[in-house]
């Protein structure tokens, strides 16, 4: 007969191995890799837009005496100004009929009817101002933009000053160590040219009011100024 001792002893072995086979039941295999811990979702960055950068454009190429306008733009701007003058000159038909006023534009527009230089364009429009006969109507050559003006007047000069006595151009000062070219010489010629057909070529392009050819010639000349 077992004794109650044993049997408490055998009972508390039993329970202690099913105790231990339970918790052995209940952890992982030691084959078995632990899971691993779950990846938390994180915010995707999101990128900035950047704008492209715009490639600088290529300088507009040094305007020239040569540079060719168009004859479309000559005409528009041509237009402009004939709509202006009639509109607002006070003085229009002071020393012109309508029709003179109307053959002068007519005129201009045919020069525009092709393409012109710079120099061309500009010389054309300082023949129509000068017709109206307005000594304030010219293209004002100190007002013109940088680039028209480097380009018309900044090619090589005379080098003296001059004024226009009659049809002769007599020098006021010189700037040549040639010993002719003095205060009082008359110029005969310049590049060949005799100088009466060079003021001949340059009243027509003067300003002065009505028919006063005078104040034209007086502009021709050259003083510093």
């Amino acid at each position: 007969m077992l004794s109650v001792t044993w049997l408490r002893r055998l009972r508390a072995r039993v329970f202690g191995s099913i105790v231990t086979a339970t918790l052995a039941g209940c952890a992982p295999p030691a084959s078995v890799p632990a899971p691993a811990p779950p990846i938390l979702a994180r915010p995707v960055p999101t990128a900035t837009p950047v704008a492209t950068p715009t490639p600088p454009e290529a300088p507009a190429p040094a305007m020239t005496a040569a540079t060719v306008l168009r004859s479309a733009d000559l005409l528009a701007d041509l237009a402009s100004l004939e709509t202006i003058e009639r509109a607002l000159h006070p003085g229009l038909l002071r020393y012109n009929t309508p029709a003179e006023i109307d053959g002068l534009f007519t005129g201009a527009r045919q020069e525009f009817a092709r393409d012109r230089s710079l120099a061309e364009a500009f010389v054309a429009l300082t023949r129509l101002t000068a017709a109206l006969k307005c000594g304030h109507s010219y293209p004002n050559f100190f007002n013109q933009p940088k680039a028209i003006g480097g380009a018309l007047f900044q090619g090589p000069r005379l080098p003296f000053w001059f004024r226009w006595i009659d049809d002769r151009m007599v020098i006021t000062r010189g700037f040549s160590d040639h010993a002719e070219l003095v205060r009082g010489t008359v110029v005969e010629a310049v590049g060949g040219t005799p100088t009466g057909e060079i003021l001949a070529a340059l009243l027509p392009l003067a300003r002065a009011d009505g028919a006063n050819v005078d104040k034209r010639r007086a502009y021709l000349g050259v003083d510093g100024s």
